[in-house]
């Protein structure tokens, strides 16, 4: 099924093997194909004298029931593979493939890119719901509880007036509220001065999650699934 390759679908964690993201089998195949460089664009070799890939996949192997089903709460192996050896494991019952010209190839579910350890942080998301959750619906100007169908996105100052749309310059406050203040700043139709939140930034690793049903990412997500 080709769509596979283009489902979010792999687990990437950088150097320090913490998890950084989700991506698809076409963005990391072609890391596990190719190997590291430097600036002259010459190869990076390993003790052994050989060229090193720009990342590894992770080869997680479980106990296998005697009927023929796999038992997730039982780990045999783990260990971490080149793309040369990759495409060489057999394809067990559970495994997703894509299909090539020449090959079956089993999708990784967790790779680790040898390019980098840098952690990404969380970005702020700008949707009512989460400014509402922010504020605890409660609305910056009245100072009262108001229900999310009632509640918006308040620019103190207005993006007319080169207001940024960003935290630092958005609070929650009643739709009325909005609809009133308009376009003018909050002495111009007497609104009280407020001081907006700033959501804490964390790591990704801290709150990297999904709802798929993935054994391998358990072992690495830190609000990983009871197993």
């Amino acid at each position: 099924m080709q769509s596979i390759v283009f489902s979010r679908e792999v687990l990437k964690l950088n150097k320090k093997h913490e998890a950084v993201g989700f991506f698809t089998p076409k963005e990391v195949f072609g890391d596990l194909a190719n190997y590291l460089v430097d600036k002259r664009k010459e190869y990076i070799l390993n003790k052994q004298g050989k060229p090193i890939r720009k990342m590894l996949a992770y080869d997680i192997s479980y106990h296998q029931n005697e009927d023929g089903t796999y038992d997730f709460t039982k780990l045999v192996d783990m260990r971490q593979v080149d793309w040369a050896e990759w495409v060489t494991l057999p394809i067990r019952s559970y495994d997703l493939v894509v299909h090539t010209p020449k090959l079956i190839v089993r999708v990784p579910r967790v790779v680790m890119s040898l390019m980098s350890e840098d952690m990404p942080e969380t970005k702020t998301n700008g949707s009512l719901d989460s400014y509402y959750n922010l504020y605890d619906g409660v609305c910056q100007y009245t100072k009262q509880k108001i229900k999310k169908s009632d509640a918006s996105r308040d620019h103190i100052i207005p993006r007319s007036k080169g207001g940024k749309d960003e935290p630092s310059n958005i609070v929650l406050c009643h739709r009325d509220v909005n609809s009133q203040k308009g376009d003018k700043y909050n002495h111009e139709c007497g609104l009280p001065e407020v001081k907006p939140k700033i959501p804490k930034r964390l790591p990704l690793k801290d709150v990297l999650k999904s709802d798929k049903d993935v054994p391998e990412w358990d072992w690495f997500l830190k609000t990983r699934r009871k197993i």
